[in-house]
Parts: C-alpha cells; structure tokens; sequence
C-alpha cells in the first residue's frame, strides 16, 4: 500500500502531509514533535528521529530513536517520544544551563 500518493483514474495526488509509512503505522507531519526531524533511510542505516534545536548560537543535536533497518516505523516512532519526554524534562534543561552560563 502506498500512503503517501492517492491514484485515482492514472491521476497521482501527492499528500505532503504523510512523512512515511510501512506495515505498522502511516507518520504524518503533525504526529511529529517541535524541533524533532525525521530522517528517511539511506543506503546502509535505517530512519531514524533527531532532535535539533539552536539555542544562543549553539547546536543541541541527540537522536532519539533508533536507525537500525529491522525495527519497524512505529517501534521508533514509541522509542522517540520516551526518549523525547526524557530529554525535554532533563538533559536538555542542563544542556541550556551550561550553555546560559558559557555565553
């Protein structure tokens, strides 16, 4: 099944709205966190989810999710939202600290 074109009489909608899709789920734009990127996969790794975010100048980057090719779209789209809270709520509150107090 193909999520991401509609065909309908050799017409072919895109849906720029639907990031990826496999067996497990459909990833739309909207299911995805602020400063949270999705990356497709690539010849040799999987997709995966990164938090990127600039803060005074300053690159915060951690990926959340794993790349390995054998875990399916929803095990990693999970994966990225514990990870995700965990984050949020604790290391990248000392990551802003440090930073605040280097500039």
């Amino acid at each position: 099944v193909n999520y991401t074109n509609e065909v309908d009489k050799d017409e072919i909608v895109y849906n720029a709205d639907v990031k990826d899709a496999d067996a497990s789920m459909v990833l739309k734009q909207d299911m995805i966190p602020q400063h949270v990127t999705y990356n497709k996969a690539k010849p040799g790794r999987g997709s995966k989810f990164t938090y990127e975010q600039k803060y005074n100048g300053k690159k915060i980057s951690k990926q959340l999710s794993s790349g390995k090719r054998d875990k399916t779209l929803k095990e990693k789209y999970d994966e990225m939202i514990v990870k995700h809270r965990e984050f949020v709520e604790g290391e990248l509150i000392e990551l802003k600290r440090s930073i605040d107090e280097n500039v």
